[in-house]
């Protein structure tokens, strides 16, 4: 198997785990919102939308 390929499967999987944890950390801040820790919910969101960005960048690399 060449470099590009293995390329594009180890982008498809970071993509496809980053997905999963972003679950996590959603329900992780919902649990926080409910518990009144509004501050560090909203921390949890901004790096939420970071790893999207990332996917983002990852999806269109694997365009190319």
């Amino acid at each position: 198997m060449d470099d590009v390929k293995k390329s594009t499967i180890r982008l498809t999987h970071w993509i496809d785990h980053n997905l999963d944890h972003l679950k996590g950390y959603a329900e992780m801040a919902q649990i926080l919102e409910k518990e009144g820790v509004v501050e560090a919910a909203q921390q949890i969101r901004n790096g939420m939308g970071l790893i999207e960005e990332a996917n983002a960048a990852f999806v269109k690399a694997l365009a190319l």
